[in-house]
């Protein structure tokens, strides 16, 4: 997780670093794509300001580092939803000292709320698998997640924010609910939506 933050702090840095020692084109077009004006600005610039440019592409990419924890699969969405708000004191206006890292550097904020959502739809799919095969070996869908046996589901993935199992409720028509708590964190009852909606809607409904 925070290799690949770093590798794009360390990529987008270095290419700043050739600029720096001279103007290239190419190397420009792969930073920056056609932004109109950086040949120039790169030319004439002060390289402090270049150097300074740098300085803010790795705050900015330094902001999620704290936002997931691979070992335990938790998102911490406090800390992300921090280093939005420390990036937007940034980022809201442009200066000779922010304007490259403004064009070089990915919204991993947006990159993170995605990768949450798809990944969401992954493990409750895997979930959804074990329970209609437990529906078609006892007729009717468990009482709890904690009742699929290791045979429909060896693990069962945890919901990302909770850390706990997804939230899900049988119902008296032989159908269920299964849904995580979400970006927001909390359990809304599974309100939000199936897989169609937005990654930033309330619960995140199967």
């Amino acid at each position: 997780w925070k290799a690949v933050h770093e590798s794009e702090r360390l990529a987008t840095c270095n290419l700043i670093d050739q600029l720096v020692g001279e103007w290239d084109s190419k190397k420009s077009a792969e930073l920056f794509g056609n932004q109109k004006g950086m040949g120039q600005f790169v030319t004439w610039a002060p390289r402090g300001w270049l150097r300074l440019n740098q300085v803010t592409v790795s705050e900015l990419l330094i902001t999620t580092f704290d936002g997931f924890d691979p070992k335990t699969r938790r998102y911490n969405v406090a800390a992300i939803d921090a280093g939005l708000r420390h990036t937007e004191a940034m980022t809201r206006h442009a200066t000779p000292y922010n304007l490259m890292a403004l064009i070089a550097t990915p919204n991993f904020i947006k990159a993170n709320k995605t990768t949450a959502f798809n990944q969401t739809l992954v493990d409750q799919a895997l979930v959804a698998c074990a329970i209609e095969r437990f529906k078609l070996a006892n007729k009717v869908p468990p009482e709890s997640l904690s009742d699929l046996p290791a045979k429909f589901l060896k693990t069962r993935p945890h919901d990302l924010f909770t850390g706990k199992d997804f939230v899900y409720r049988s119902k008296m028509d032989d159908t269920y609910i299964l849904y995580s708590v979400g970006w927001n964190g909390t359990d809304d009852g599974g309100f939000g939506g199936g897989a169609a909606v937005r990654a930033d809607s309330m619960d995140w409904v199967w």
